[in-house]
């Protein structure tokens, strides 16, 4: 009875614990790129290369309608990694909400399409 009542209470404070929206491109095979949105309108940007190369960049979004407006500040020069970091600041960019996640232009030409798509992940821990 016991391990019943502990796993009940381990699993609800789990399901209030999510304080983040991960949404990952989809069909990309050499690339690894992904947004992690907060509750307070801020986001993280992370893009990784076949050749090892890191993008790395914060900002706040709007969201105005279907679209969610993406402003990158400065860089967040705290943050490490395995690599030396590049970093995306002081520009904005726009994604379109579609129904399982966000549609973008291909800034990154990661693909032969003109735009790439993001589907909502759950958090990576």
């Amino acid at each position: 009875m016991q391990k019943i009542i502990i796993l009940t209470l381990f699993f609800t404070i789990n399901m209030f614990a999510q304080d983040s929206i991960v949404s990952e491109q989809s069909k990309s095979v050499m690339f690894s790129n992904w947004y992690v949105f907060y509750p307070d309108s801020t986001f993280k940007h992370y893009f990784k290369t076949d050749d090892g190369q890191l993008w790395y960049g914060v900002g706040n979004f709007e969201d105005h309608g279907r679209k969610r407006v993406l402003k990158f500040k400065d860089p967040d020069l705290n943050f490490k990694w395995i690599v030396r970091a590049h970093y995306e600041s002081n520009f904005e960019r726009i994604l379109i909400h579609r129904k399982s996640g966000f549609k973008s232009k291909d800034y990154y030409n990661t693909s032969r399409r003109k735009f790439v798509y993001f589907e909502s992940q759950q958090p990576k821990i």
